[in-house]
């Protein structure tokens, strides 16, 4: 047989054609729509090209019930076209996973001394306004003098500590 022959050999007996090709694109446009829903459900977008790779196939194997010849030729050209970009794909999601997952493990950098001094005062500052406060709210046995220097002590302490973390948000580095 020469390739005049072979390709001209392609088309399945005419009687049939027509019934064949409305079969054919109701079928698949049949699996195209319960495929996507799978998809839909199924939905891991890191096998993207595999699935893409099933529906084309499907397609391809579609044109094998025309002609058994045009499947292969078209799923050997579709294999070394498709396969590249599947591995393609896999190494993408590989690496976005890994930067992902690098990116969500990333360690905060230690603070420079000045900042982490600065900070630690205010934070006893707010503690010592915080038992001021308590012992305010407690009132056993605080007369009004000692009612009101509680207070002042305590509105000094947060005004300390906010002046003392607005000073380490400029420290350098921090």
């Amino acid at each position: 047989m020469n390739l005049g022959e072979f390709l001209n050999s392609f088309v399945i007996d005419p009687t049939w054609f027509w019934a064949l090709a409305v079969g054919t694109a109701a079928g698949l446009v049949g699996f195209s729509t319960w495929y996507n829903g799978l998809m839909d459900r199924l939905a891991d977008k890191d096998t993207t090209s595999i699935f893409v790779a099933g529906g084309v196939l499907v397609t391809v194997l579609a044109v094998g019930l025309f002609s058994w010849k045009a499947a292969v030729i078209v799923l050997t050209a579709f294999g070394l076209s498709g396969l590249p970009m599947i591995v393609g794909d896999y190494r993408r999601s590989y690496r976005r996973r890994d930067e992902e997952k690098r990116k969500s493990n990333l360690r905060r950098k230690p603070l420079p001394y000045a900042a982490a001094g600065l900070i630690d005062q205010a934070q006893m500052g707010l503690a010592e306004a915080r038992r001021a406060l308590k012992a305010v709210l407690a009132g056993k046995g605080i007369n009004g003098e000692e009612l009101m220097r509680k207070i002042g002590l305590a509105a000094t302490e947060v005004t300390e500590a906010a002046r003392l973390l607005d000073e380490a948000r400029k420290v350098e580095g921090a």
